[in-house]
């Protein structure tokens, strides 16, 4: 739909929102808006189409509302629903039951940071709008995925207060509603998720940085995603432990007659050219049930960090009991959904990664709550444990000939 087809009241209750939260500019502004009667209120489809009920919109809603519904939905795209419904193997029966652990996860903190007018649509008995924990007697703070799990057998009691409510779209559930649109957008209109998460999290940060004000937890969690540093300064600790998984290759660091400087033609003298070490390894996710979200954050984190001392290629593996997915990646990785989630079985992971890979070096990124291999192997390998606390003190349950490094939590260094 056009721009000047959209409804002034869509129009103003969009700038109202980015006039009070410029920095998620990249991601309002990267929805495809569609008026349409045959979705109940407001909803996404997995490609960033937004669906909206004109009556809702244009008579029903202030423009508060409005824009707090629209906020919403952009949360949904933003932290990637729809994929987190697939990867964690919802069923169709079950997309109501993880839509409302979605929007749980989301309304605790929608609001925050925001003018107090903003909220949701009262359901028509005049009720709170919207699904909040507090309603199941859950905490406040959990992922989708948790909630989900302990929503199970209670879907009975969940009372659908607004309609639509459970029925969000391909957004959420990864399944196509019947009021979207059928087909994907052109090559013009696809939108990169990721990327935009992306870009929302440097326009958060600049605005931090610039001191117009603080941010909402969630788009600090959103930086500390896409943006955040690794604690361990893997340059050094790579080199420092594995001499020989460093192979020599045309660099910045050293001279070497191997790969003579073009500057020796002009003097009609051979002159040695720059050389630098780089890093052969390859990388393990533990990706196991025991594996928080947060986890896996700080494992996406570090493994950036290793990404960038080994030259910006890597290697990686994801495994629970044994490998599960294996892929090479170059650059800094944005946003990653992790496969497995079963049991814990680095021994057997580590084998697999010997067998496809043949480097000379592995690093294993797990809470240590699995086995190792009882004997020493041909690689030499190094397990960083995610998740501890200082005062647990040092992990042990390694064998001696595995290097151990602790990586621990942000929140515990100050």
């Amino acid at each position: 739909m056009k721009e000047d087809q959209l409804p002034d009241e869509f129009r103003a209750a969009r700038f109202k929102l980015l006039n009070a939260m410029e920095f998620i500019y990249k991601a309002v502004l990267s929805m495809r808006p569609i008026m349409t009667d045959k979705v109940p209120t407001m909803g996404v489809d997995k490609y960033w189409r937004l669906y909206m009920n004109p009556e809702m919109v244009t008579k029903k809603w202030s423009l508060s509302e409005t824009a707090t519904v629209l906020l919403h939905e952009v949360h949904h795209l933003l932290r990637e629903h729809s994929a987190r419904a697939t990867d964690h193997g919802v069923k169709k029966e079950d997309h109501v039951r993880w839509n409302i652990a979605a929007d749980m996860s989301i309304n605790s903190y929608l609001t925050e940071g925001l003018p107090q007018d903003f909220k949701l649509p009262a359901a028509p008995d005049g009720s709170k709008g919207g699904v909040f924990p507090e309603d199941f007697n859950l905490p406040v703070g959990l992922t989708a995925e948790e909630y989900y799990q302990l929503l199970e057998g209670k879907i009975k009691t969940i009372t659908i207060k607004i309609a639509g409510m459970g029925n969000e779209g391909s957004g959420v559930t990864g399944e196509k509603a019947d009021w979207e649109l059928e087909g994907e957008p052109g090559d013009g209109d696809r939108v990169d998720s990721r990327q935009v998460a992306f870009e929302v999290a440097q326009a958060a940060k600049e605005y931090k940085n610039k001191s117009r004000g603080s941010l909402p937890g969630w788009a600090e969690e959103l930086i500390e995603t896409m943006l955040g540093e690794p604690q361990i300064p893997w340059t050094e600790i790579l080199r420092q432990y594995l001499r020989q998984a460093i192979t020599i290759i045309r660099g910045q660091t050293d001279y070497s007659y191997s790969r003579p400087s073009r500057r020796g033609y002009l003097a009609d003298v051979i002159l040695p050219g720059t050389i630098a070490p780089e890093i052969e390894a390859s990388a393990v996710v533990d990706t196991s049930g025991s594996m928080s979200d947060t986890d896996l954050k700080e494992c996406l984190r570090e493994v950036n960090g290793v990404i960038s001392a080994c030259g910006g290629k890597l290697r990686l593996h994801e495994a629970d009991v044994g490998v599960t997915h294996s892929e090479t990646v170059t650059g800094k990785i944005q946003k990653k959904e992790f496969h497995g989630r079963g049991g814990t079985d680095m021994s057997q992971a580590i084998m697999d990664v010997m067998e496809k890979d043949k480097a000379p070096l592995i690093i294993v990124f797990t809470d240590g709550y699995t086995g190792w291999p009882e004997e020493p192997v041909k690689a030499k390998v190094i397990a960083c444990i995610v998740g501890r606390k200082r005062e647990e003190g040092e992990y042990t349950g390694a064998p001696p000939w595995i290097k151990v490094v602790n990586c621990w939590r942000k929140e515990e260094e100050k």
